[in-house]
This record gives C-alpha cells, sequence and structure tokens, in this order.
C-alpha cells in the first residue's frame, strides 16, 4: 500500500533568519539569498512533485512561506492554499530580538524553554499550549486531504511541532530537529495514523549543498 507523503518546507532565509532574530508573527520577506535557495529548492524537489501522485500545497500567510511556496510549486502550476493556522509562533517582546539581546532584556527568561510545558510562554506573546493546538489544527486538515500526496510552507517551529505530532514524540522531542531555511522533511503516513503508522523518511536542506 503506498503511504501518503507529506512533505513539510521551512521558507528560505531572510535578514532576519540570517543574524538570528527571532522572527514569528514579523512578517519579513525572503532576502536575495533566501530567494536563491527557494531557486534551488524547486530544481531539487521538483522532479518528486512532477509525479503522478495527487498533489495538495498549503501555506502560513506570512510572506516568507508565500514566497517559498510560489518558488516552488508555482513552476510546477499546483494551487497554493493558505491556512493561518501554520503561522509561526508570536515571540511577542522578543520578536525580532537575538538570543543574547533576550538573556539581556530577560535574564534568565530562556531557560523555561529547555523543558517547555503548556504554560510557558512569550511575554506579550503566545503560548506553547496555545500555539501546539492551532497547529493540530493545521495538522488535522493535513491529514483529512484526500490527495496522496500534502506539502507544507512553513516556518522552523511549526515543522517541529508537526514532526512531533505526527510521529507521537510530544514535547520531548522538539528540540531533536534542526529545521534549516529552505529544508525539506518528508514523512511517509500509513492508513492515517500516527506513531507506528508514520515514518520519517527524509530530512535534508539547500544548506546541506551549500556547504558541500
Amino acid at each position: 500500500m503506498m503511504p501518503k507523503r507529506i512533505y513539510l518546507i521551512r521558507h528560505g532565509e531572510t535578514e532576519g533568519t540570517a543574524e538570528g532574530r527571532m522572527l514569528g508573527s514579523t512578517d519579513q520577506p525572503l532576502s536575495d539569498r533566501g530567494s536563491s535557495q527557494v531557486r534551488r529548492l524547486a530544481e531539487l524537489l521538483g522532479p518528486s512533485l512532477r509525479g503522478p501522485r495527487a498533489t495538495w500545497c498549503v501555506a502560513s500567510p506570512l510572506r516568507r512561506a508565500q514566497q517559498t511556496a510560489q518558488g516552488v510549486a508555482g513552476p510546477l502550476g499546483l494551487a497554493i492554499s493558505t491556512d493561518p493556522d501554520l503561522r509561526e509562533m508570536d515571540f511577542g517582546a522578543w520578536e525580532g530580538l537575538t538570543t543574547d539581546e533576550v538573556e539581556v532584556l530577560f535574564p534568565g527568561e530562556q531557560e523555561q524553554w529547555l523543558s517547555p510545558t503548556g504554560d510557558s510562554a512569550f511575554p506579550d506573546g503566545e503560548s506553547l499550549a496555545g500555539f501546539e493546538e492551532r497547529v493540530m489544527k493545521a495538522q488535522k486538515r493535513i491529514f483529512d486531504r484526500p490527495e496522496e500526496q500534502v506539502v507544507v510552507f512553513a516556518h522552523g517551529g511549526v515543522v517541529r511541532q508537526l514532526v512531533c505530532g505526527i510521529l507521537g514524540l510530544g514535547r520531548d522531542g522538539y528540540w531533536l530537529f534542526a529545521v534549516q531555511p529552505a529544508s525539506v522533511t518528508r514523512i511517509d503516513l500509513y492508513d492515517g495514523g500516527i506513531e507506528a503508522g508514520a515514518f520519517l523518511s527524509g530530512l535534508w536542506s539547500v544548506h546541506d549543498w551549500e556547504a558541500g
């Protein structure tokens, strides 16, 4: 039996990403390098998406994800739906800051994210429980689609949450995955099931090729 194939794609690099800044709700476009990464990603992933499988593409509403979706799916003539529940976590008062700047302005507060709970939250931003709840809604819609192949264009935190949710890893697995810009995580899903019916079948990024 052929599995349902799910591609989880993080957007290409932005200026803030390159500087190590926390960009959740901040709506930055791709940088020139990010646009180049997306073009390369389209070249590498295109052959897999051109196959006979029926394909559904869905993206976060934020510009960096929409631009990545257009760059990859657009040349293939694939329509792109938008799901607001795929937007990145809102970092509140930490938006636009580096981790060093957060430590200066909010000393010690980053430690809660080493072992986060549902009560973990960003100052004036989103709680982990709220983030998990809305991404789970998007996950259900992905599962419910009849297409054999789903391509999701989103963000680092969203990709981590979907991987942990689909594979049944829970919060303990959140930091096990380094989700690079313009990266692809492929999950094969059998019988619509979680854990035993889901397999991590691929994890790679354009960065791997850039680094040689």
